[in-house]
């Protein structure tokens, strides 16, 4: 019996993905299985080593188009990993490409996240001085970059770009000239879609 999306987290990525359960998720289940067990001798939960080969194969023997959509789905929450990258590092460098002044619904909608949910980063980036509430025009909230906070937007920037330079340099030239003609079609055929 087969499902057709994975209920565990795919052991070699971590993340869920839509491979077939019992190539994606078997390691991840065999792992919950023996712990269960171990729980009830009371001997230490360790996950097996058998639990990576697994899920190394589910990825070589998936189709294309589900290979193609796991990569899409889980290499971009890599690649912000990798780099680093943190929410408030994000709404710092979309606030300045703003000149400095936006509202906060429309850096949530930017952020892909709610408002309620950045508040948080903003709470931080206006403890550390980087960004203050104002009013525009009579409507309140709007955050305002202090000079502090440029100045810190651009290294942060800066920095940001390095890092994706540094993971992107195991493609050469013309594979990152090639990555980026097919994201471009994909972007495109999204747009006509």
């Amino acid at each position: 019996m087969t499902h057709a999306s994975a209920v565990a987290v795919c052991p070699g990525c971590h993340f869920h993905c839509r491979l077939d359960h019992y190539q994606c998720g078997l390691g991840a289940y065999r792992w919950e299985q023996s712990q269960k067990a171990e729980g009830e001798t009371g001997a230490p939960a360790t996950r097996p080593a058998a639990a990576k080969p697994a899920a190394a194969k589910h990825h070589a023997n998936a189709s294309a188009d589900v290979r193609i959509e796991h990569l899409l789905t889980v290499l971009p929450h890599k690649l912000r990993a990798a780099a680093g990258e943190r929410v408030e590092d994000k709404l710092l460098c979309a606030v300045m490409r703003r000149r400095g002044l936006a509202a906060p619904s429309i850096m949530a909608k930017l952020l892909y996240t709610s408002p309620a949910d950045l508040q948080p980063s903003i709470d931080a980036l206006e403890n550390a001085g980087y960004l203050k509430i104002v009013d525009v025009e009579g409507r309140p909230g709007f955050m305002q970059l202090t000079a502090e906070g440029m100045a810190e937007g651009k290294r942060r920037a800066a920095r940001h770009v390095a890092a994706y330079r540094d993971l992107l340099s195991c493609l050469s030239a013309e594979e990152q000239a090639e990555l980026v003609a097919l994201l471009g079609k994909l972007m495109a055929a999204t747009k006509t879609a």
